[in-house]
This record gives C-alpha cells, structure tokens and sequence, in this order.
C-alpha cells in the first residue's frame, strides 16, 4: 500500500496530483535542493523593435529585469539573454570575471548575442521577442504571487515605454497558475455569494417560510466552512483541478438539510394531527 501523503508535501515541489514518493516527485525535490534550478517557470516576454538584441540599451533594461526579480524571496535564479550575453562576453575576452558585463558597443554586443542558441527559446530570429525565465522554488501562491508582483512593479517604475519595450505576463506553468489563481481569488467570493443568495430564495420561495431558509442554509454555511478548513489544514491549494472539493462539500450541505428539514415537516404533520 502507498504511503499517504503528508499535509506539507501537497503543494511543495512537483506535481500535486502525485504521492511525495512518486517517482517525479522525488527527482524535482533532488533538483531542486541540488541546483539553482526549479522545475515551475515563470516566463515574462519581452516585446522589442526589430534586431533589439545589438541594443545595448533594451538588453541592459532585460539585465536590470534579471537583477531585479534575483531579489524576489522564492527565486531561484533568472535566465535571460544578459546573462548568457555576459557569460560569452568573458569566453571571448580570456575568461577574465570582469568583463561579467554587457558590451556597450552594437558590434561587440551582437558577436556576444552570436554565441547563444537561437533554440533556447530567449530571442527570436528577428530579435523582436526577448524572454526571461524566472525558475522559482515551488508553485505555492504565497511563492508566484510576489514573483508577479515584482514584474509588475518592475514594470511601473521603470517605464519601457521609451525604449519601444512591451512586458507581457506571463508563459511558463506558474504564468497559467499565477493567472488561474487571480481569476479564483476575483470570482470566488462573488460566486459563493451567488450560490447563497439563489438557495436561499429558491428555499423561501418553496417553504414560504424564513425559519426554512434559515434550517437549510445554516448546514450549507458549516459544510462550506468545513470544506474550507478540511483543505487548509491538508495544504490543498484552491485551483481548477481541487474546487470540486469546495463544490462536494457544498452539495453535501444542502442536500442533507433539505432531507432533514422535509423529513421533520413529514414527522411534524404526522404529530399534529
């Protein structure tokens, strides 16, 4: 029999939907507390004027991005294509570590730029789309949630504007999640307000009575809440893949206390007659 998954393994590295000794599982724990490398992406793309990638002024400002979010708590490292453009400036100047820089000069810059593989996903042919990848240490929101704040920030305080610089948010597996998480934590309030307010006319409508509205919603209210606390204290995170918990939990509150309530007002007849 497999071993059950311990609560503060659900949401840590690697896939929620496996055991913690599943074999993925294990292999992303190992490179993750091994390398500066995560398995959960953020992609942030640049979009640039044609042949940016000789504009020392436009990779400099891709360099500041990459220093920026290196700050960020849960960041394991940034790759973009400033610092892989330093990293081949010090193999074409003898290895010395200071010339760790970004060549000023357009032609400097583009022989530099010429050692990177296209493949690598950080620039197109044409040099119009530039991309960072921001590898975080897991996909916790408490971890993607500051990451995109800091782009955002990023992005406010230092206007690309003048440069013909878009920041686009976001690719990678924690851009889907980031935005997937922003649209449950907008729409997940207002939807259970929703759901309560529809049940408890369609109750008054049917029992023409407050007290039946009030029997009814009160098991759905602690059905909800005990959906809620069942998630927090297993660190099931709430997503597209776990809201049925939160909605099975739900029914169960208001199908039993409309059992129960129809149940009492058969019982209750029976007595007065």
């Amino acid at each position: 029999m497999a071993k059950p998954w311990p609560p503060h393994r659900r949401i840590a590295a690697g896939s929620a939907e496996l055991r913690a000794d599943s074999r993925y599982n294990q292999d992303v724990e190992n490179i993750v507390s091994r390398f500066d490398l995560g398995m959960d992406v953020l992609t942030v793309v640049f979009e640039t004027p044609n042949d940016s990638c000789n504009s020392f002024h436009v990779v400099n400002y891709i360099d500041q991005f990459t220093q920026h979010m290196t700050q960020v708590p849960g960041v394991l490292s940034v790759t973009s294509i400033s610092t892989l453009a330093k990293f081949a400036n010090v193999g074409l100047n003898e290895g010395n570590p200071k010339m760790t820089a970004l060549p000023r000069d357009s032609k400097a810059l583009q022989v530099a730029v010429g050692y990177l593989p296209e493949a690598g996903g950080l620039f197109n042919r044409a040099c119009t789309m530039m991309a960072a990848n921001v590898y975080l240490a897991d996909h916790k929101a408490t971890t993607i949630t500051p990451a995109i704040a800091a782009v955002k920030e990023f992005r406010q305080q230092v206007n690309p504007e003048t440069l013909g610089i878009k920041v686009l948010l976001a690719s990678g597996n924690i851009g889907v999640l980031g935005a997937t998480n922003e649209e449950i934590e907008a729409r997940e309030l207002p939807m259970m307000l929703y759901v309560y307010a529809a049940i408890m006319i369609l109750v008054l409508l049917a029992y023409r009575d407050w007290r039946a509205m009030l029997a009814c919603c009160v098991p759905l209210t602690v059905a909800t809440f005990l959906g809620y606390w069942f998630m927090k204290t297993l660190d099931i995170g709430l997503t597209v893949a776990t809201l049925p918990v939160m909605v099975l939990a739900t029914g169960i509150g208001v199908d039993y206390a409309f059992y129960i309530y129809n149940r009492l007002l058969i019982h209750l007849s029976q007595a007065s007659r």
